[in-house]
């Protein structure tokens, strides 16, 4: 969950902790009086998902926010594992912290934890000043 998002919700919960805390006795009430459970107040069910209790307060994510977070998270490795490499570049990887590859142009995957590129050099002609020599 995006942390401002977080605080909101943390905000939020704490300035209508005692709403919330009615809203469970009222829920209580009606599980007793009826003998099971009943979800069909949307906006109940909604505020008890966030509950404040002796030990602060919990935010319970959903599957839907779990499953958004998951790709989310695979997209951005997926992402950050692809490097292309331009014509007259060279990458070099270590895998490991150990020497593994030298990549040439074109399009390459690497493996998101264990691959690192370390160094990139151009093998274009480069002009170096010489200073002229006295003999």
């Amino acid at each position: 969950m995006v942390p401002a998002l977080h605080a909101c919700v943390m905000i939020l919960a704490t300035s209508h902790a005692p709403a919330l805390s009615g809203l469970a006795a009222r829920r209580d009430a009606r599980r007793d009086e009826v003998g099971e459970r009943k979800t069909s107040d949307a906006a109940m069910s909604t505020a008890l998902r966030v509950r404040g209790g002796d030990f602060g307060i919990t935010y319970v994510p959903d599957a839907f926010e779990l499953t958004v977070a998951g790709v989310l998270l695979g997209a951005a490795t997926a992402w950050a594992s692809v490097h292309v490499v331009s014509q007259n570049d060279e990458l070099i990887v270590e895998r490991l912290g150990k020497f593994h590859a030298k990549l040439g142009a074109g399009l390459h995957v690497l493996l998101p934890l264990a691959d690192k590129v370390v160094f990139k050099t151009t093998l274009r002609e480069q002009v170096l000043d010489v200073p002229r020599l006295v003999c």
